[in-house]
């Protein structure tokens, strides 16, 4: 939720202007909230959000299985 309200005033603080980083930064960040605010702001950084978004997704339903058993190993 923080992402999705003031992940475009730290871009702008941070001075990122590509809308690739800018997508990709809130995609990965605040996901399905902060992909629904970037493509209201910009539909090239809406598509970039939700390419993070289903990226990071696939690579944690592809790593949690092997990671979560070594997480328990570890903790347990």
């Amino acid at each position: 939720m923080l992402g999705a309200v003031f992940g475009h005033m730290l871009l702008n603080l941070c001075r990122v202007t590509l809308k690739s980083s800018r997508g990709l930064a809130i995609g990965n960040a605040s996901h399905a909230l902060g992909t629904a605010r970037a493509a209201e702001i910009d539909y090239q950084e809406g598509a970039f959000s939700s390419l993070a978004l289903v990226i990071c997704g696939i690579i944690t339903s592809l790593l949690a299985p092997f990671i979560f058993p070594l997480l328990m190993l570890w903790l347990g």
